[in-house]
């Protein structure tokens, strides 16, 4: 991975590397006499080195390593001094051991500003918060881990595989592509190459072999393989892990196609495929066109090229990252042909280039025996010349046999909940599902667009995957879009469930796809609707603004803890005038309108109920006018009988004791199995709900 870094941020890291690395050495030299000082200047320099290659050659999210890093090594150093009792008599010294670590620090909180506005002050603010989380989390594990078993179980059902987990079984099946996680979320056996979880890390001459050997040998390649062909920054894409991909398409056959995914099974009989034969070795100069040699229709041409580095390159190389190069193609039916981004030790292994593969569709067009897509001519080209010795570039081709054709036109293809399980009333502007992106079917929403659902009561949660089409900020100038999600009742204002932007220009994280959460409200009316839309962000365009959403679906059943925040225990009934989401001191709460009740099983061994409430800060100031809400809990037994456990008044307009949180709690009386507890928000004293604004949160029984 080689994203192109904003000025910004490489300025900035740049600045804060040399800054940490230059203390760390000016410290070495400094208390070279005291070994654990010295040693402790090497590691700490190997680590920032470290750091700063792994997040700045990527560019993505991965900046935050050096960027959170280097603010805590920097102050390590003056630590170190003086838990070793290394002072300084000097000024200078002084000075340095100083100034450097504040510099550091300066340019570390605007990396990370620059990464994600806001981010140090939201750290900041929510410390404590935090703390008191992980508290809660300690002495709640067993509802935590229901938490993360229900959030587990939603992934499941958004990625879930049921054909291709009939046909596979318990046999062993290994994944070619980058989404590896389908393999584990659907259970199957997975038996993984050497290098594994991404093609695109299989990308040198000694891995792509290592990895080659596992496919080639019967005794360690997996009886199937879930194949989505799929790459990552704009990379022509049979050259990742390309001696595998020769290896699978001799060796395997396709079964079924499921959501994009193609399952192949080891061909009966299988042999090891035929070396590739040499067909030619010509020179060539960067933006000079080549053409590409004809091959009989039994044959596939592979290419390599010979790219050598200059001294200035192999400096860049170490320093930074390699300099990028790219390939222009010209040919028959081609959908992506500029700027196909290669890399250097990658392409110095054969790779196949006719019938060119861009997707999924592809690979099944060449076992079928279809001539497929073709690169007639190429051209290399990079920003960076002076980085190689373009004297020197070769190409090579080769050729292999094509592998035995197989009759596809009656494999069983099962896209039914590649997009839409629930299909949308309408989307406005009309556009039809895309076929494929980057191995998956998606439907396009132009900033700006919208889809609407009619819902039937059952929902409790949308889930969907959200994007912008790469080329929208590789090639284009997209100021990012806005994703939301709304609910919209009949007769009433529309309520916001969840938001997202995406600046996939100037955030590396917010490119690629992305997955959204929308609880609904345990309530809402009959006849309610949800919009998804695509909008602009702020003070942004709508040029470029090539979003998309893919598998999205509904989550039905039984409430959902996303629904209930901070409750450990779920209710099993909700009647509610009002209720959903809402903020209260930057966490979420339950917002729970008078009149409101919620209904629980009681369990046996539940000896007190506990929670928090209150109400919001607008109910009673900025001309908020409640009379006040009662929290009544009541035990409802099997036989009818009510016993009441609790009840509170607040009245915050005229009582300030009862602003903000109130933290509520009752044993609860003996009681026979199957007992409920109802805990109920009820009207001020003067029957007027309005104001009446309660919410909860922290639910649970002890």
């Amino acid at each position: 991975m080689a994203l192109v870094t904003p000025v910004r941020l490489l300025v900035i890291g740049a600045a804060m590397t040399t800054g940490l690395l230059t203390l760390l050495a000016w410290t070495a030299v400094h208390r070279r006499a005291n070994p654990a000082m010295l040693a402790s200047c090497v590691l700490l320099a190997g680590v920032t080195y470290v750091s700063w290659k792994h997040g700045y050659v990527r560019s993505d999210g991965h900046m935050y390593i050096l960027v959170d890093f280097a603010c805590v090594a920097a102050f390590t150093v003056p630590m170190l001094e003086h838990i070793l009792g290394l002072r300084s008599r000097h000024l200078l010294a002084r000075g340095i051991t100083l100034f450097f670590p504040l510099a550091v620090a300066a340019f570390s909180i605007a990396g990370s500003q620059e990464l994600y506005p806001g981010r140090m002050i939201d750290l900041i603010r929510n410390v404590g918060p935090q703390w008191a989380h992980n508290f809660h989390a300690l002495l709640t594990a067993d509802d935590l881990k229901d938490q993360s078993d229900t959030a587990l179980g939603l992934r499941r059902a958004t990625y879930d595989l049921p054909r291709v987990r009939e046909a596979v079984g318990s046999a062993s099946i290994d994944f070619f592509g980058h989404e590896i996680g389908l393999l584990l979320l659907n259970g199957f056996n997975y038996q993984p190459t050497p290098v594994c979880c991404g093609t695109y890390g299989v990308y040198n001459r000694f891995v792509k072999e290592l990895n080659n050997r596992h496919f080639a040998d019967p005794a360690t390649r997996p009886d199937f393989i879930l194949l989505k062909l799929e790459t990552i920054d704009h990379r022509f894409v049979a050259i990742d892990d390309s001696l595998s991909l020769l290896t699978i398409l001799n060796l395997y056959q396709p079964v079924l196609l499921e959501d994009d995914a193609l399952l192949l099974k080891v061909r009966p009989g299988a042999t090891k495929p035929v070396p590739p034969h040499l067909l030619s070795t010509q020179g060539i100069r960067l933006g000079e066109d080549v053409t590409v040699p004809e091959v009989g229709p039994d044959q596939m041409l592979l290419f390599s090229f010979s790219l050598p580095s200059s001294l200035a390159g192999n400096a860049l190389a170490f320093l930074y990252k390699p300099p990028l190069l790219f390939m222009d193609l010209q040919g028959d039916g081609l959908t992506q042909t500029l700027d196909q981004r290669i890399i250097a030790s990658s392409v110095g292994v054969p790779s196949l280039l006719n019938p060119t593969l861009e997707d999924t569709p592809d690979v099944l067009a060449l076992l079928a025996g279809q001539p497929g897509k073709k690169v007639r001519r190429l051209r290399l080209h990079t920003s960076s010349p002076g980085c190689f010795l373009a004297d020197r570039f070769t190409v090579s081709f080769y050729t292999v046999p094509r592998p035995a054709g197989v009759v596809t036109g009656k494999l069983p293809i099962y896209y039914s909940h590649s997009v839409f399980r629930d299909p949308p009333d309408y989307i406005d502007p009309p556009r039809d599902v895309t076929p494929m992106y980057r191995g998956k079917r998606v439907q396009y929403l132009p900033s700006p667009s919208r889809a609407v659902f009619t819902l039937n009561g059952t929902e409790r949660q949308l889930n969907l995957i959200i994007g912008i089409d790469e080329d929208a900020y590789l090639r284009g100038r997209t100021d990012g879009v806005s994703f939301s999600v709304e609910l919209d009742p009949p007769g009433q204002p529309p309520q916001l469930l969840a938001r997202r932007s995406l600046h996939p220009r100037y955030v590396p994280t917010d490119r690629g796809k992305q997955l959204l959460l929308a609880p609904l409200p345990p309530t809402y009316q009959p006849g309610s609707r949800i919009v998804v839309r695509t909008d602009p962000v702020p003070g942004g365009g709508t040029a470029w603004g090539w979003s998309f959403v893919s598998r999205l679906q509904f989550v039905r059943g039984n409430f959902l803890h996303s629904q209930f925040p901070g409750f450990t225990t779920l209710p099993v009934a909700v009647e509610s005038v009002g209720c959903g989401l809402t903020t209260v001191q930057d966490r979420d709460a339950l917002l729970l309108n008078a009149p409101s009740s919620l209904l629980f099983n009681l369990p046996p061994s539940a000896r007190e109920v506990s929670f928090t409430g209150g109400l919001l800060e607008g109910s009673y100031s900025h001309g908020g006018r409640t009379d006040g809400v009662e929290f009544i809990a009541e035990c409802l037994r099997p036989d009818g009988s009510v016993e009441t456990v609790f009840r509170r008044w607040l009245q915050p307009l005229t009582v300030p004791a009862d602003r903000g949180d109130q933290v509520m709690h009752a044993p609860l009386p003996a009681r026979p199995a199957g007992s409920r507890l109802r805990l109920r928000v009820t009207v001020g004293p003067n029957w007027n709900n309005a104001w009446d604004w309660a919410y909860m949160t922290a639910f649970g029984f002890r």
